[in-house]
């Protein structure tokens, strides 16, 4: 008779997030968790075939978090909406974003992904600067209001975000 697992799903879940959020993707790991959860690696191991699985987990758990910004209606320009969001998230999410930021999945699944949903306009330039104005946002070099996000993305959408 094989042992009763003693954690769920969620626990492990939850101890590979802080150790995502404390230390960053790359101390996400089996025994980091284990030593965590005060287990062997065997039950991380029965929930997720693979570290790869859970770390992808992960960043499907920030993109989800991170659309409930950039999915709201700021402006009249979905493109402007999505940035005030980003915006948003780095200054009211900073323990997160600064976990993030400068991961290649993150930026992959969701600065990629907003650039690619139209061709109409150079979308490039546009998320380097919304993503460097964002990174001053959460590492504090800066602490804009909301009205004052608004206002620079607009004011800089006309100069940056152009038509192709």
């Amino acid at each position: 008779m094989s042992r009763k697992l003693m954690f769920c799903k969620k626990q492990i879940f939850n101890k590979a997030f802080e150790i995502f959020l404390e230390e960053g993707m790359d101390k996400v790991t089996a025994r980091n968790i284990a030593k965590i959860v005060n287990c062997s690696t065997t039950p991380i191991y029965s929930y997720y075939q693979s570290m790869e699985e859970l770390k992808k987990e992960l960043i499907n758990h920030l993109v989800v978090e991170i659309k409930k910004y950039v999915d709201c209606s700021y402006t009249e320009n979905e493109y402007v909406n999505q940035s005030i969001g980003f915006c948003k998230f780095a200054k009211e999410k900073k323990k997160i974003f600064l976990s993030v930021y400068k991961n290649k999945d993150f930026l992959k699944n969701i600065v990629m992904d907003f650039s690619k949903k139209n061709i109409e306009f150079d979308l490039k330039n546009w998320w380097i600067f919304v993503y460097g104005y964002s990174v001053l946002i959460g590492n504090s070099y800066i602490s804009p209001d909301l009205e004052e996000i608004k206002n620079t993305l607009i004011s800089n959408e006309k100069i940056i975000l152009k038509k192709n």
